[in-house]
């Protein structure tokens, strides 16, 4: 079957696709604004795959927890039909093709602002758990586990691992576990008083919003950024951005000026939209 386009913009999209996924999707590509789109089962999917899906994924508007090739900028390809890209950062010189058709929610990279969603989206019943047994493997040992309605989804060397996937995915989750839970409530309420103190503020969480997000939204910074003309300088805050800069970022000894690290300007704002990706909270000045 030879697969249907319509052509918008000097894009093709998948026919399939909504009208107004098209209109947010151009304004992103015309505006450079980096996205994260989650994917998953529409209705369209849930008619084609009717066969060979359980009850619970037939769910329409069920996201599919996608972490790779979720984060970038919109771009296209060439040739006589031109197809939207997925494309990492600026410096990328292209990406992978983005399925259009099965998108359910668009979020901005930067602030994690939805800019579209599926009206039946949902994602399942999130929740962190210790593991029963710990398990090890050759990099270490997998203590934490992220589950959806009950399978596990995820697993994570710790807990502030397993909260940043979490935050990286925009999800909202709740920790099975009475001192786990307890000890969450009680950094949430510290870090609350923390922030009244700083801004002269009163009230508690704002009206919808979980504890993980309020959390991401008023936590001190993981990294602070400081933008030095043509150098960008980056200093690990937290114990867990430090542990991340020592393992996953490779950092060379010559560029650590103090307690933070420096890279070119060039790919400074790349680095800033990487780890916001990873769920890190960044002050930038």
């Amino acid at each position: 079957m030879t697969k249907q386009y319509r052509e918008r913009y000097g894009t093709h999209w998948d026919i399939r696709t909504p009208l107004e996924v098209i209109a947010v999707l151009e304004t992103a590509r015309q505006n450079r604004t980096r996205l994260h789109i989650s994917l998953g089962y529409t209705e369209h999917d849930a008619v084609d795959w009717e066969n060979s899906l359980s009850d619970e994924k037939k769910a329409v508007g069920l996201d599919w927890l996608e972490e790779f090739q979720s984060y970038g900028y919109i771009g296209r390809s060439t040739g006589s039909v031109k197809i939207p890209l997925i494309v990492h950062n600026e410096r990328s010189y292209g990406g992978g093709a983005l399925l259009d058709h099965c998108i359910v929610r668009i979020r901005t990279s930067r602030g994690g602002r939805v800019l579209w969603q599926h009206p039946n989206y949902h994602h399942g019943k999130i929740t962190i758990h210790r593991k029963p047994i710990p398990l090890e493997y050759p990099g270490g040992v997998l203590t934490v586990d992220v589950r959806r309605n009950g399978q596990e989804q995820a697993a994570f060397k710790d807990m502030p691992s397993a909260r940043r996937y979490v935050n990286k995915l925009g999800l909202k989750a709740e920790i099975v576990n009475a001192l786990e839970a307890a000890l969450e409530q009680w950094l949430a309420r510290q870090e609350q008083r923390q922030y009244i103190e700083r801004h002269g503020l009163g009230p508690v969480y704002p009206r919808g919003c979980s504890n993980t997000q309020y959390r991401r939204d008023t936590m001190d910074a993981d990294f602070k950024v400081s933008v030095q003309g043509s150098i960008w300088l980056f200093e690990p805050v937290t114990e867990t951005a430090k542990n991340f800069t020592s393992t996953d970022l490779q950092v060379e000894g010559w560029q650590w000026m103090g307690k933070a690290f420096g890279v070119d300007a060039r790919i400074g704002n790349d680095l800033v939209s990487s780890l916001e990706d990873e769920g890190f909270v960044l002050e930038i000045s």
